[in-house]
């Protein structure tokens, strides 16, 4: 589940292979990017030696999951990792502890998410990440073939983590599991908004009442059946409405169905492709009647070529004008080390947040590339606009939300998926909570 989004890199860079067929930057709508594991119990540390922890490369807390498949392979959800650079990323294989010394440490050398990946919808989750040395860990089988070859609807599955034990709640010491059925997509789809696409490249377990479920910060882990001693991961936490609520289940990629695009991966066939630039980029505040100018920039960072067709400026906010002033992105071909720029101009006429969204069409990459630009438009005399004093609206923070925080200083919600953290408090208070800049952007 986009449980457990920290967001680690100002750059974004995906890497496909070039001969599969091709989220968003995600999202999030009315998903909670950030599962963690509720209702559970200590794992059975023999049954989860290959779970692994993804980290920053100076860090040791667990933002995410992961599992080791071998061969210097990390399998883990694509929104885990779709705005970092390798050199961004370690990992723990073997680790159980949360935020421990345990085990066995690596660094990521590349980064591989399945071209479909659409993060506003969190379809194909799925990624790979290839390490800087082919360590010697337990590993784990993953599904092949479909789902139904594993289980049935009602069958038990067994998901891990070291997320937070409830919603908004506290993280554990130690790896916990939790044991949630197999449910239908029919039933699944009941959820309404965003569970009503769930069914193509992803599943859902849980009960109907809830209470117990994967969380923030147990994304990108590991759910498994284990039959007859042998033990299959058949999905990959990835998203969910909350954690464990009544008639919202857990969202789970399917392995099975994806394994195809693995099997590329690993075996090494294709060229990576790999497009980086800044998604979000925030401006200084300006006044009603002026022009704020941005460049975009693009850098291939892959192995092939990347052939760019078309870019094209959308205003947002209260942007009353969105002009492209400069162009050396369209109808050019970038080869490795490469880069092209794109230059907007944007204005506005009332004070709020005004912005510019840039779509290019790449012809390896489905769908549009978009990065975005914004700025805080105040009046004449320098007064600021805001939404609401925080912690009041509560409850009502959407994407783009611009609130006074108790410092004194300006935050702005995140896009979604990270938005779904704005309406909780703790953790998350603008200027205040440890987790506060996955969901505020300050301003």
């Amino acid at each position: 589940m986009n449980k457990g989004i920290f967001p680690m890199a100002a750059m974004a860079a995906v890497m496909f292979s070039a001969t599969a067929s091709a989220e968003p930057d995600h999202s999030f709508s009315q998903v909670n990017f950030g599962p963690r594991i509720v209702g559970g119990i200590d794992a059975v540390t023999e049954d989860w030696q290959y779970f692994t922890q993804l980290t920053t490369r100076q860090g040791n807390r667990p933002f995410c999951g992961a599992s080791y498949l071998g061969e210097g392979f990390v399998l883990t959800a694509a929104h885990c990792v779709d705005n970092d650079q390798p050199s961004d990323l370690s990992v723990k294989v073997g680790a159980h502890q949360f935020n421990g010394s345990d085990g066995i440490r690596a660094n990521v050398s590349q980064i591989y998410i399945h071209p479909q990946y659409v993060r506003s919808t969190l379809s194909y989750d799925i990624a790979l990440l290839k390490l800087d040395t082919n360590i010697l860990a337990p590993t784990v089988e993953i599904a092949t073939g479909s789902l139904s070859q594993y289980v049935s609807l009602g069958d038990d599955l067994r998901v891990a983590g070291v997320g937070r034990l409830f919603e908004n709640g506290t993280s554990p010491t130690i790896l916990q599991e939790v044991t949630v059925p197999l449910v239908s997509d029919a039933i699944c789809q009941q959820g309404g908004s965003s569970y009503q696409n769930v069914g193509i490249d992803n599943f859902c377990a849980g009960y109907p009442q809830g209470q117990k479920d994967s969380c923030q910060g147990d994304s990108g882990g590991p759910i498994i059946v284990k039959q007859q001693g042998q033990i299959t991961q058949l999905g990959i936490v990835s998203w969910g409405i909350g954690c464990a609520r009544p008639g919202k289940y857990g969202v789970y990629t399917d392995i099975a169905e994806l394994r195809p695009w693995v099997d590329e991966v690993i075996a090494g066939t294709g060229q990576a492709v790999s497009l980086s630039y800044e998604k979000q980029t925030v401006l200084p505040d300006f006044s009603v009647g002026e022009l704020r100018h941005h460049e975009f920039v693009f850098t291939n960072t892959g192995e092939a070529q990347i052939t760019i067709r078309e870019a094209w400026a959308k205003a947002t906010g209260t942007s009353d004008v969105a002009v492209i002033a400069a162009d050396t992105c369209s109808a050019s071909v970038l080869s490795q080390n490469q880069s092209c720029g794109v230059q907007v101009e944007f204005g506005a006429t009332a004070v709020g947040q005004a912005g510019v969204t840039l779509s290019l069409s790449v012809d390896q990459i489905q769908g549009n590339v978009e990065a975005s630009v914004s700025a805080t438009v105040v009046d004449n005399n320098g007064g600021s606009q805001y939404d609401y004093v925080y912690p009041a609206g509560l409850g009502q923070y959407r994407p783009g939300t611009i609130v006074l925080a108790t410092d004194g200083k300006r935050y702005q919600c995140r896009p979604f998926p990270n938005s779904q953290w704005c309406n909780f408090g703790g953790a998350y208070a603008p200027g205040t909570g440890w987790a506060a800049a996955d969901a505020w952007l300050a301003l």
